[in-house]
């Protein structure tokens, strides 16, 4: 088990590198949104799924998108996992932009820790750990393509 300042530098590098490779996001949070069409309808997806899941009486799949066809969200990925994410932020904030970029960042910080986590519990060692979840993570040829970000 790794402790001390080691075990320390492995959420904080997936922190760092999360802002880093994410910049301006992090300045911006409530209102830079890459561009569209993916991020408007993952957007309306969490509002969406967050009003549902607020609102008495509202079925979270008849979104109106298509109405009046019932269980129409079932025709995008709306990802439901995240959710429980997304809804306190859209609760505290009211903004689902704010939303949206949280859970941007949490999915880049959090595959980060994940991937050093495994390659650590496999390899045993945390430097070649860390340089695998930072490699996963932040990879420019899978992963950095989703936050086309407009820069300011």
């Amino acid at each position: 088990m790794t402790t001390g300042p080691r075990w320390l530098a492995i959420p904080l590098v997936a922190i760092g590198g999360t802002i880093l490779v994410t910049w301006p996001l992090v300045r911006c949070l409530g209102v830079c949104l890459g561009r569209p069409p993916d991020t408007l309808v993952s957007l309306y997806f969490l509002h969406w799924v967050a009003h549902a899941l607020t609102t008495p009486g509202v079925r979270v799949l008849d979104a109106p998108m298509f109405a009046p066809y019932r269980d129409t969200l079932r025709l995008g990925e709306f990802l439901p996992a995240y959710a429980p994410l997304a809804l306190p932020v859209i609760r505290f904030t009211g903004n689902p932009v704010a939303a949206h970029n949280v859970v941007l960042l949490v999915e880049y910080a959090a595959t980060a820790l994940g991937v050093t986590l495994l390659a650590k519990r496999l390899v045993g060692a945390t430097g070649p750990a860390l340089v695998a979840g930072i490699a996963f993570a932040f990879s420019p040829r899978d992963r950095l393509d989703t936050l086309d970000l407009p820069r300011r």
